[in-house]
């Protein structure tokens, strides 16, 4: 079938044919297919484990052969690619042939770069399969409310000015206020509730006095019938309690200052980590300032291992993990824009790296990639020395500057190439940059005009004009780099027409 569709092509669609753009479309979009069944299936999640002890190393191995299987594919590709050139043979082409062949070196690019991107839509999509949007959060509201009943912070003690010593002094209370009266910081009424990304801060108050208001009004029916849609929930995923609603509202229901001698873990077990080594008699001694509680948990010999055993428990942490990682789905694009972006660029500059060799030659290229290696290096030296962030941006753009008027300049004079083949190259490669530079040359001058200061991680700065325009150009450097995307279009156009009158140019 290839070899009859090949045959077409090679008399109808000469640049098709050459690209080999029917097999190797049909591999890569294979590929794409098998990294998204990858994906889908490594989307599948086990509720029995929580984030303490997960860990997979799929995505990076998957990653990786991605990376491989993208090399490989892309050197075969390349050897039946170059076998031929029409341009160098100066077949008969049209103005926009060199921008169409571009194009479609840049869509194989795409593809071949982005295997990861269908990996990672196939492993979202899994994990959104297990729940609609609207299930999750009536699920994601449960955990989250029951979590005030469960092992888990409390809110922050508020702080008062007290004068002492004719000194005033932040004080923090021992006590927090609620519908005007006054609770102990280590009651429930103070605890902060499981937060999920599918839920925004005002979502979590709102449910925060939901359940807070219950316990102070003394609704003790809604508690129980929230601890059972809790212990439903889990026993759906086969998770596993020791303590039904019933024994769990005896233990923590504690009406009206909510202070309970009872603590409802989120697990069955904990690793055996209350104790220290004493290297000089090599037994395990208990560290003299921690002591064991006796009333919520008891040691455990598990084979030759111990284990801390939780007396009362339910399994939060593995609901809570799991029920996260769906939220995070939802939260977040099927596919990350950002990674697209990144990618695109990729597939951008290996396309245009691949174009500049097919429109010129494999001599110039070479000498081109060691040319501007050089280059790049004295001016990194030169900048090293001055001291300043300005040389290095200033001297690429005079480059890109210099090279440009250098080019038109060859195909108007049209007395001979010169060296113009190797600094073509430079310039494919590197007129990308132009317009980033210079935004980034603005920041930089913006950010050092509006003294703007970064100290270790921490910054200082001055409320100017300089530092707001130095915010807004930060805020938007991503819609920079799409823009940034529709001007290397415009220009890869302008320069596909310019080759073309470059190609005949004489030799010297």
């Amino acid at each position: 079938m290839f070899k009859n569709i090949q045959k077409y092509l090679l008399i109808n669609q000469p640049l098709l044919w050459n690209l080999k753009i029917v097999p190797i479309t049909f591999l890569l979009i294979l590929f794409h297919i098998l990294f998204f069944i990858i994906g889908y299936l490594n989307g599948e999640l086990n509720f029995l484990e929580t984030e303490r002890n997960y860990g997979s190393d799929n995505e990076a191995i998957t990653i990786f052969f991605g990376i491989l299987s993208s090399i490989i594919i892309l050197i075969l590709w390349i050897v039946y690619y170059f076998k031929n050139n029409a341009f160098k043979s100066l077949y008969p082409k049209n103005n926009f042939s060199l921008f169409k062949e571009w194009l479609l070196i840049l869509a194989i690019s795409l593809l071949l770069s982005t295997f990861s991107v269908s990996f990672f839509l196939g492993k979202n999509i899994k994990i959104r399969s297990y729940f609609t949007e609207n299930e999750l959060k009536k699920r994601c509201e449960t955990i989250s409310e029951a979590s005030i009943f469960y092992e888990g912070s409390f809110q922050e003690a508020k702080e008062i000015e007290v004068k002492i010593n004719d000194t005033l002094k932040n004080v923090p209370l021992d006590y927090f206020l609620f519908k005007g009266k006054k609770y102990n910081l280590n009651s429930l009424i103070n605890k902060n509730v499981e937060s999920f990304s599918i839920f925004n801060s005002t979502d979590d108050s709102i449910r925060k006095l939901k359940v807070k208001t219950w316990l102070v009004n003394n609704q003790k029916n809604n508690v129980k019938s929230l601890f059972s849609d809790f212990l439903k929930i889990a026993k759906e995923h086969q998770l596993n309690a020791n303590i039904n609603e019933n024994k769990w509202l005896s233990l923590v229901y504690n009406y009206p200052d909510f202070m309970t001698k009872y603590q409802i873990e989120t697990s069955e077990k904990d690793n055996y980590s209350n104790y220290a080594v004493d290297t000089a008699a090599t037994t395990m001694v208990m560290p003299p300032a921690e002591k064991f509680d006796t009333l919520n948990r008891y040691i455990k010999y598990v084979g030759k291992e111990r284990f801390i055993f939780n007396k009362y428990f339910v399994p939060a942490a593995a609901l809570s993990y799991n029920y996260n990682l769906i939220s995070e789905s939802y939260s977040k694009p099927l596919v990350d824009y950002d990674l697209l972006l990144v990618l695109f660029y990729v597939s951008l500059g290996f396309s245009l790296v691949l174009f500049s060799f097919k429109v010129t030659s494999g001599k110039s290229w070479l000498i081109a990639l060691v040319s501007i290696g050089i280059f790049n290096i004295v001016l990194g030296i030169i900048s090293a020395i001055s001291s300043s962030e300005f040389v290095y941006l200033i001297g690429i753009e005079s480059m890109i500057t210099i090279l440009f008027i250098y080019f038109l300049y060859i195909i108007s004079r049209k007395k001979g190439k010169s060296i113009s083949a190797i600094l073509l190259n430079i310039l494919i490669w590197s007129y990308g940059a132009f317009f980033p530079i210079i935004y980034f040359f603005i920041m930089t001058i913006c950010k050092k005009w509006g003294h703007y200061y970064d100290y270790n991680g921490g910054t200082t700065y001055l409320e100017n004009d300089y530092y707001k325009f130095y915010q807004l150009l930060e805020d938007n450097v991503e819609y920079m780099l799409y823009a940034n995307l529709t001007i290397m279009f415009l220009m890869m156009l302008f320069f596909s027409f310019k080759i073309k009158k470059w190609k005949g140019v004489a030799e010297s």
